[in-house]
């Protein structure tokens, strides 16, 4: 049996592998492609997860509690050269 497939190979063995890695390429796509498919897939998935997190922690910041208002007063003293005139308030 294995004589009757060397001989076949010998005899028509440049259009026959050419054909076969042909073939081969052909059906290593489709696990190409579901691999890709993996990776589109965790790519969206991965920029969803930063949508949702920045729009649960980084909304907008509201300062909330009790505030201490203490009043006070401030006082201003301006000092003018003898030359000049004071300026009226």
């Amino acid at each position: 049996m294995r004589g009757w497939v060397e001989n076949f190979l010998k005899d028509q063995g440049g259009g026959l592998k050419l054909l076969l890695i042909g073939f081969l390429t052909l059906a290593l796509l489709i696990p190409l492609s579901m691999v890709e498919g993996i990776i589109s897939e965790r790519s969206w998935r991965h920029k969803e997860v930063l949508a949702d997190i920045a729009r649960q922690h980084g909304g907008e910041q509201r300062i909330v509690g009790p505030f201490l208002l203490a009043p006070y007063v401030t006082e201003t003293s301006i000092t003018v050269p003898a030359t000049e005139e004071i300026p009226d308030r």
